[in-house]
């Protein structure tokens, strides 16, 4: 089996779960907080909001149900030799393991960029999974995602 010669199950289960074992571990991770969460930052979570110039890449991209899409809040236009900035508006919900996050002031997707010519896409979710409902940048939508980052302005 996987235990040393002559432990059982119980004794195993006693030497892992000790209660000082329990304390160090909680105090470590007080010690070390994690680079990934931050207050615009959400991992694994439930997502809802109602966005405009919010963009979703991925298959389908008709129908109401997206699979694993990745989203843009907000873009770039080029305008002559410059870009000019159009930011996402509306409301953004976010739920995870540490909390509720929202935001309803005008935002950018703070994870990185999608670069079509004339477009610089702020790319905020990725990995959506859920309901999404609208048309020409205006979206209801109600899912999960594996990462959600907004820069707000």
């Amino acid at each position: 089996g996987l235990l040393p010669q002559g432990m059982s199950v119980e004794r195993a289960h006693r030497v892992v779960t000790r209660p000082y074992q329990n304390r160090l571990i909680t105090f470590q991770m007080k010690l070390h907080r994690n680079p990934l969460l931050s207050v615009d930052r959400n991992l694994f979570g439930l997502i809802t909001g109602f966005t405009t110039k919010t963009y979703f890449f991925g298959f389908p991209l008709i129908l109401p149900l997206s699979i694993f899409s990745i989203t843009a809040f907000g873009r770039w236009t080029a305008a002559g030799m410059e870009y000019i900035r159009e930011p996402a508006e509306g409301w953004l919900i976010s739920i995870d393991l540490h909390g509720s996050k929202s935001w309803t002031n005008p935002f950018l997707g703070g994870i990185s960029e999608i670069i079509i010519p004339f477009w610089r896409y702020q790319v905020g979710m990725i990995g959506f999974t859920g309901i999404k409902l609208g048309f020409f940048g205006n979206y209801f939508y109600l899912g999960s995602a594996l990462l959600l980052e907004i820069n707000e302005l």
